[in-house]
């Protein structure tokens, strides 16, 4: 083709242009047509029901508008919409395919249009999801949504398309996102599956980042660093990766290395990578706090250590130990109350019943009772994370859940798998694991007590107030933790 017809061929094409007064005149009268909608959207909230006259006038206007500017993209999104509220699913369904395939990457209307089928449809959900995924093969979102919906659903035919990636010459878009849809439904599998595609492309940095992805999604950070060390030194200063190897020192108690790479990252300011560089710029903000917060911690285990002061439980979980030393100094009543339950066999045969991986595992919950609930023993204790010596939140710390300012639940705990300064002064630590941190942080919901015994020190008899619902308020009543051979209970 020569230079006079593409010269032709690029005029034709400009005329073919909206003016900028046509441009003006379709982004108003469509700025008109959505806040109508909106409106419509919030009277229908109101109402319990939509007002089908005012849902129809305001669909032929649209109707109207897409004839004028059907070239366009809002109008049919805004028409699918409308017609969602009224359920017209099928009609909503080829209003929403006209707009967002032809700007596939507008991911919030694409999953949007996906959803509509979730409950009537579950088949025209995946396929809508497909669709997209062939119409933008870059955009991870896709594969994210249809490989989480059918781990959900039909994790077999999750592990057969998960073959047929393996069988391509190169690692994709579609399979990094498989690998991580699975992994937040079930970060071991995920890990697995990334794992077996990394063993497949070992030099694809996609599929590198992926699997740093569900090392620290299941809370197995230092591997996690391990990795991208020795195998993606050269991500590091990737905005996503940097910030979550940034995490994974951070959980390791490593302050120092955590916040000089936060601070390196803040050579690379790929306007792309917003959301990354923002979430740089909030641990900027916040970690350097840590600092001295844990110089004075590691000075107080030093000296609890060297006055040997502090008693030391072990708790099996499954068959494995974890030993805790608990805070007998800095939480006096809630050891004593922890120690007292665990010595009646309280915790016996209780549950792991919600465990956040990367983030806390909370158990003690009374065996009859189902997650979630805020039941304890039948009492209440004094809160301790506002008294002068409360001690704050690293990784393998073990805290019990407050139910309000000045209450501890009673018997309910949590142990961090990672630093959790934003409770700190919230909820009282007692104490933290010493040995068996590995084992907290592949908990993953489910897992039981078999045991919590006192193998080492000594929890001296001391007087606190438990507090009974008695149905008129509060009674406090006092209970001294080693006099009797059972712990206090609701009368």
């Amino acid at each position: 083709m020569n230079r006079l017809v593409l010269t032709a061929l690029f005029c034709l094409g400009l005329l073919a242009l909206p003016s900028p007064a046509a441009q003006d005149e379709e982004q108003s009268e469509i700025e008109r047509l959505n806040a109508r909608r909106h409106a419509l959207a919030q009277d229908t909230a109101r109402a319990g029901q939509v007002d089908v006259e005012a849902a129809e006038a305001l669909l032929a206007d649209v109707d109207e508008y897409n004839s004028r500017f059907e070239n366009g993209v809002e109008g049919f999104i805004v028409a699918a919409k409308i017609l969602v509220m009224l359920d017209r699913i099928d009609q909503a369904d080829a209003q929403y395919r006209v707009g967002i395939l032809r700007e596939p990457f507008r991911i919030f209307e694409g999953m949007e249009w996906a959803s509509i089928h979730h409950e009537s449809n579950p088949a025209r959900t995946m396929s809508v999801l497909r669709e997209l995924m062939a119409a933008a093969p870059d955009k991870r979102a896709y594969p994210l949504g249809l490989y989480g919906y059918l781990e959900a659903t039909n994790p077999e035919q999750v592990d057969r398309e998960f073959d047929q990636y393996l069988a391509l010459d190169e690692a994709t878009v579609a399979a990094t996102g498989l690998v991580g849809a699975v992994g937040h439904t079930n970060p071991d599998r995920g890990i697995e599956l990334g794992r077996r595609l990394l063993d497949t492309f070992p030099e694809s940095d996609d599929v590198k980042m992926e699997y740093m992805r569900r090392l620290r999604q299941a809370a197995r950070f230092k591997d996690a660093i391990d990795f991208i060390e020795e195998h993606g030194q050269h991500l590091l200063m990737d905005p996503g990766i940097g910030v979550m190897y940034s995490d994974c020192l951070y959980a390791e108690h490593r302050f120092d290395a955590s916040i000089r790479h936060l601070i390196e990252l803040q050579a690379n300011d790929d306007q792309e990578a917003n959301s990354n560089n923002l979430d740089r710029d909030m641990r900027l903000d916040l970690r350097p706090a840590i600092l001295k917060s844990w110089k004075k911690e590691q000075a107080i285990r030093s000296s609890e250590v060297a006055s040997g002061t502090n008693p030391r439980v072990t708790m099996t979980i499954d068959g494995r130990p974890v030993i805790i030393e608990l805070y007998r100094d800095s939480a006096p009543v809630t050891v004593a109350n922890f120690t007292a339950l665990a010595r009646d066999g309280f915790y016996e045969d209780t549950w792991f019943h919600n465990v956040a991986p990367g983030f806390m595992a909370q158990g003690g919950i009374p065996t009859d009772q189902a997650y979630p609930s805020y039941h304890g023993p039948g009492y209440s204790i004094v809160n301790e994370a506002t008294e002068p010596g409360a001690r704050d939140h690293f990784s393998g710390s073990i805290a019990m859940p407050r139910i309000s300012a000045d209450k501890s639940i009673g018997s309910q705990f949590y142990i961090t798998h990672a630093p959790t300064m934003h409770l700190n002064g919230l909820n009282p630590v007692f104490g933290h694991v010493v040995e068996g941190l590995d084992v907290i942080r592949s908990l993953r919901g489910g897992e039981r007590i078999d045991s919590i015994e006192l193998t080492s020190g000594d929890v001296p008899e001391a007087d606190f107030d438990i507090l009974l619902p008695d149905g008129s308020g509060t009674t406090y009543r006092a209970w001294t933790s080693t006099s009797s051979g059972t712990s206090p209970s609701a009368p």
